[in-house]
């Protein structure tokens, strides 16, 4: 009778399924599990863009009359060091009735497996496992609701266009350049590598051609009857002494106008006050994650991503890490309560006051647009035994979390003009209604892990 094949992304989610599906033996390479399911892996990438070579001998020698360099039809070629795992999961295909494409839950996670199934000649049926969260209930619902790996070759299909256009970039414009300079190093160049570096590059340019400038802001404390306040002086398009930004580059204007107005009365000619609303920030997605964690602990972008991969992959507390979305499906509300529990028990500042009634913006899936996954919350699993450093990461995610549940911070904005002897002065300030969660940015951390 034919087996099941599930090939995940990497060794260690391969061993988390077949534990969840229950272990009755063990190959190398792969798991025999219960309801006749051999659980398998890759190792990353498998494959990999063949050299131009393949497509033609010449191309091994770097001319610029070969350029560019188009295959027709693209070559894979196996990895050398994963070429026995490649082995491993061809031999169990040949016995396979059906595959389950357990790949992260994101295009690239799609394409390792889909790429070895295309390669090896599988034409069998193939169902997707899209699970965003490593934890039993997560497992538990993505096998509940398996779908035909076929809906998803439009995600596949995009990063296949990825990757050749990072080779057709890569390997003409690297030649291109290295050629055109004359010189024996290579001048390596890339579709990401290239316009990230110029960025960089236009920027340090920018900040060694600075010069400094000094410009004055003329600001006055301001009595009233009912309060004080500090008002900015507003300059008018005809006031002496200003660039070409409108900014107060003379002292002496500025000396002029301190003079004039200083001890003298003046009149408000115009006050509002709106009562403002600002819903509570999205869950993180992961470059907003490493810059929170950059700002508040000094962590490396690096450092952010592999703690958090830990925290997904190891103790399975959070979500998929690499998200480009900050929204949540509808459906993931109703587990928002577990979630909120798991925080409780935690007694985790702010988690018995939020009320899982309340339905953020946060939950839109349409607002997901073609983004597959979505932002990093956590999940209902209690975390145990974590370092200072994930301890850091899981409470930024699980209190972005928590703000969810709370009302929208609101706050009176007001602005007041006043003249004092024909000069305008402007200030403005907030009163604040209700702080809602803005609460939790006022609690210090005293959890306990």
């Amino acid at each position: 009778m034919g087996k099941t094949v599930l090939i995940a992304e990497k060794p260690s989610v391969g061993k988390d399924l077949a534990a969840y599906l229950g272990i009755v033996g063990r190959g190398k390479g792969f798991y025999n599990c219960k309801g006749d399911i051999v659980c398998t892996w890759c190792v990353g990438h498998i494959l990999e863009q063949a050299d131009p070579h393949v497509y033609d001998p010449r191309f091994k020698r770097w001319r610029a009359e070969d350029l560019p360099i188009i295959p027709e039809s693209w070559v894979l070629e196996p990895i050398p060091r994963s070429r026995e795992q490649l082995q491993i999961i061809e031999e169990l295909l040949k016995t396979a009735e059906s595959v389950i494409n357990a790949g992260d839950p994101e295009r690239e996670g799609q394409l390792i497996v889909d790429e070895v199934l295309d390669f090896l000649g599988y034409s069998g049926p193939a169902e997707r496992l899209w699970i965003s969260a490593l934890d039993v209930r997560t497992i538990e619902k993505g096998f509940a609701n398996l779908r035909d790996n076929g809906e998803f070759k439009n995600i596949k299909d995009a990063a296949i266009c990825r990757s050749n256009a990072d080779w057709l970039v890569g390997i003409n414009v690297t030649r291109g350049l290295t050629l055109a300079a004359g010189q024996s190093n290579v001048l390596p160049a890339g579709r990401v590598q290239t316009p990230t570096l110029s960025l960089v590059v236009d920027r340090d340019r920018e900040i060694e051609q600075f010069k400094k400038k000094p410009y004055w802001m003329l600001r006055a404390t301001v009595h009233h009857e009912t309060n004080q306040f500090i008002a900015t002086w507003e300059p008018d398009e005809l006031t002496s002494g200003l660039d070409a930004e409108g900014r107060l580059v003379s002292p002496k204007v500025a000396e002029q106008i301190i003079e004039k107005v200083s001890g003298h009365d003046g009149h408000v000619v115009s006050k509002k006050d709106s009562l403002k609303r600002k819903k509570p920030p999205l869950p993180f997605l992961l470059s907003d994650l490493q810059k929170k964690a950059e700002d508040k602990f000094d962590y490396s972008p690096k450092e952010t991503l592999d703690i958090g991969q830990r925290l997904y992959e190891k103790y399975k507390v959070v979500t998929y890490m690499r998200t480009e979305c900050r929204y949540l499906p509808n459906e993931m509300f109703e587990d928002a309560p577990r979630v909120v529990r798991t925080l409780r028990a935690q007694n985790m500042e702010g988690a018995h006051e939020a009320d899982t009634t309340i339905q953020s913006p946060a939950w839109n899936t349409k607002k997901q647009g073609a983004e597959a996954h979505h932002g990093i919350i956590p999940t209902e699993v209690m975390p145990k035994n974590l370092t200072e450093e994930e301890k850091n990461i899981y409470l930024l995610v699980a209190r972005r979390f928590l703000k969810q549940f709370y009302p929208d911070y609101q706050y009176y904005s007001s602005s007041v003009v006043v003249i004092v002897r024909d000069e305008l002065w402007k200030g403005t300030g907030i009163l604040v209604k209700d702080k809602g969660w803005m609460k939790l940015n006022d609690q210090q951390t005293k959890e306990k892990f």
